[in-house]
């Protein structure tokens, strides 16, 4: 998952309580295209999905789909190209020394992040947390923003995140109540594996202080091989 425009454009923040549903759909679609994107013969990486296998992935309406697209295209993190076969280009960045031109995603670029694909998809192809949303709560939009946050900024190298709320609150522009009660739904639907807190609530818990998390998958986001 290229993280640039999420990241660095602040795209993750985009996501308004004006227009929930539409969010929604756009964070879990942008999740599927990155999970079934494959490079084309230039290198890029692009997704061929159907309305129909991105309103059975994402458990949401053909209207939602539409929904959602339009929103990704609006926020230059998606380009749809074609008529009667879409290819969904993944938006990234082409860094040439200090200057950073935009351009369909190649992971040669460089400012990707890992998806956890084995804890989200099922082995019947389904995505059971995203079955478990009913896309129409801004707490389903937080718990996305936060998990898509979470994933682009694990450290390669490393299986867990450690953050703090403190600077969750900064980044993510919520209040430190609403990143516990997404963290708290994001543990509910498995997105979440495991969390270590040290308190149980905003007031007792040190907002400084670094938490650790792992994600759905997190045995697999850094790959070994056993000798």
């Amino acid at each position: 998952m290229p993280y640039y425009v999420l990241r660095e454009k602040n795209a993750v923040n985009s996501f308004k309580r004006n227009n929930i549903s539409g969010g929604v759909a756009a964070l879990k679609i942008y999740i599927i295209i990155c999970l079934f994107s494959n490079h084309n013969e230039d290198g890029d990486y692009c997704a061929s999905l159907t309305y129909e296998q991105l309103s059975k992935l994402a458990s949401i309406s053909r209207a939602l789909v539409r929904k959602g697209l339009l929103l990704l295209s609006e926020l230059k993190l998606i380009d749809a190209k074609g008529k009667k076969k879409i290819r969904y280009y993944i938006s990234g960045v082409y860094r040439s020394g200090k200057v950073l031109t935009p351009a369909p995603f190649n992971s040669s670029m460089g400012f990707w992040a890992k998806l956890p694909a084995i804890g989200l998809i099922d082995e019947s192809g389904r995505i059971p947390a995203f079955e478990a949303m009913t896309n129409r709560s801004y707490l389903e939009l937080n718990s996305l923003r936060v998990f898509v946050y979470l994933l682009y900024i694990r450290s390669n190298g490393d299986l867990c995140i450690s953050v703090s709320l403190a600077k969750m609150k900064n980044k993510l522009g919520l209040p430190v109540v609403d990143i516990l009660s997404a963290i708290g739904f994001l543990q509910s639907t498995g997105l979440l594996y495991k969390v270590d807190f040290f308190g149980n609530s905003a007031k007792r818990y040190d907002s400084t202080a670094s938490l650790n998390f792992f994600t759905c998958g997190w045995q697999h986001l850094e790959w070994k091989p056993e000798y």
